[in-house]
């Protein structure tokens, strides 16, 4: 069995040195690219995220990553904004083959 390639995905407003250490901690490595080519070689994605929805699909579409990531066929975990990307609400903005799932991500109301 080759070795695992985990690749976390660099789409900007994520903690991503927190998620790196509990890796490292798991003692599984990883690597934090925006690269799309290196993203695709990845045996398993992750798609960190924190804010607003629309900012971070502006920023993939700016990496090119908006594409990308819908066509991965490999495993992806999404964490946090990043699932919500993933989500069926989502499907229209950034259709992706892990959005199999029927979660709909829903604002909090205030009071």
């Amino acid at each position: 069995m080759s070795e695992r390639q985990i690749v976390i995905v660099a789409s900007g407003g994520a903690n991503i040195a927190s998620l790196q250490f509990a890796l490292q901690r798991l003692e599984v490595s990883s690597a934090v690219s925006a690269d799309a080519d290196e993203i695709r070689a990845a045996s398993h994605v992750i798609l960190p995220g924190v804010g607003a929805a629309a900012n971070a699909m502006a920023r993939l579409r700016q990496l090119g990553l908006d594409t990308v990531i819908p066509a991965l066929e490999q495993p992806v975990l999404g964490i946090c904004l990043g699932m919500q990307l993933c989500s069926t609400r989502r499907r229209k903005a950034m259709p992706t083959a892990s959005a199999s799932f029927r979660a709909e991500p829903r604002a909090y109301r205030s009071g």
